[in-house]
């Protein structure tokens, strides 16, 4: 519930202010942005629990779009919703048992800003804001090549707590699953809310956008009720962006 209401809290401030702004002399935008992606599952644990890293770090992309608003004096919002995909690949011992992460999100960053003219029609930006985040997928394969020639490859997915192993094997003759097991786990939850705070230069339509999202809520489930079973971790993430302006009322 707390959860929930943060993330509609954020929803409504955002709103709010696209609503009470004046059209007149109100400088918009309509730009593609894409750009690096780097998070970082940082983890908190009650007790010592086998097989779960303190850090787990995750490496790639984001595109999606963005709409800029210059209100008054330089100060102003932007409201995006960008796709991210990244993934990591990481060795658990030294007999070749490895681990492979793939995660898929939608995000919607509202940061509110201001732009100061350095130079002619180029503007350092300044902004801080909240970023809600919606996992739509979040997978770990396990790939273990001690069986010889053959390779076992055992999926979960990490967003829910009644997990289902898959088995496969690949072996010469092509791929065979082994079957299913049921497992109670840890799982990611679906809605993460964070705080950003960042740097950018725009230089005509084009713009570089970079900073730092801190996590500000569990980003796992909290369904244990043991508390040495509990588990906390924060979801924090860096990226930089590069952009360009397709609809500019100043250009």
């Amino acid at each position: 519930m707390k959860r929930t209401f943060s993330i509609l809290f954020c929803l409504v401030a955002a709103i709010a202010t696209m609503t009470a702004q004046d059209e007149h002399g109100v400088k918009q935008a309509f730009g593609v942005t894409v750009g690096y992606n780097g998070t970082a599952y940082r983890e908190n644990l009650a007790t010592s629990i086998e097989n779960i890293d303190n850090t787990t770090l995750l490496h790639g992309t984001k595109i999606g779009v963005v709409y800029d608003a210059t209100l008054i004096k330089g100060f102003g919002f932007s409201l995006g919703l960008n796709y991210n995909f990244a993934a990591n690949l990481h060795k658990y011992d030294d007999a070749g048992y490895k681990g492979k992460v793939n995660m898929h999100q939608l995000e919607i960053p509202i940061e509110w800003q201001y732009k100061f003219e350095v130079a002619e029609d180029l503007y350092l930006i300044l902004y801080t804001g909240p970023n809600i985040e919606v996992n739509l997928s979040n997978k770990t394969r396990w790939y273990d090549s001690t069986t010889g020639k053959n390779l076992l490859m055992m999926t979960a997915n990490n967003l829910s707590t009644d997990k289902m192993f898959t088995y496969t094997e690949f072996v010469s003759t092509g791929r065979q699953n082994l079957g299913e097991c049921g497992v109670d786990d840890y799982a990611y939850s679906r809605l993460n809310l964070m705080w950003g705070v960042g740097i950018g230069l725009q230089y005509g339509r084009f713009f570089v956008r970079g900073g730092y999202d801190f996590g500000l809520l569990n980003a796992y489930k909290n369904d244990r009720t043991s508390t040495d079973d509990k588990i906390l971790a924060r979801q924090d993430q860096w990226q930089v962006k590069l952009g360009f302006y397709i609809w500019d009322t100043e250009h």
